[in-house]
């Protein structure tokens, strides 16, 4: 949570979808909550296209869209070549 500065880590061995959505999961129940918002970087297990539809409007991987649906946030991506930092905005 980038304001609290507080953080959540954990590793994984690869970036396929399941293991993103896992660690969102878990960082969920670590922060007691799910955010309005998260900013992540632009890795194709997220999002398929930048610009897809508009500027700043980002095709997202299908099951990533469906996960932002069911917890009731918004998946946004954060400019290429920006730090990759990981953001659970409230």
């Amino acid at each position: 949570m980038a304001t609290s500065r507080a953080s959540y880590v954990k590793f994984f061995d690869n970036e396929r979808t399941e293991a993103w959505q896992q660690g969102l999961k878990e960082a969920f129940d670590y922060f007691g909550g799910v955010p309005q918002q998260v900013l992540c970087d632009n890795a194709k297990a997220l999002i398929i296209e930048r610009d897809a539809y508009a500027e700043g409007e980002h095709k997202l991987h299908v099951e990533m869209l469906q996960m932002s649906k069911d917890y009731g946030f918004k998946l946004s991506s954060c400019k290429p070549y920006c730090s990759g930092i990981l953001n659970l905005t409230t």
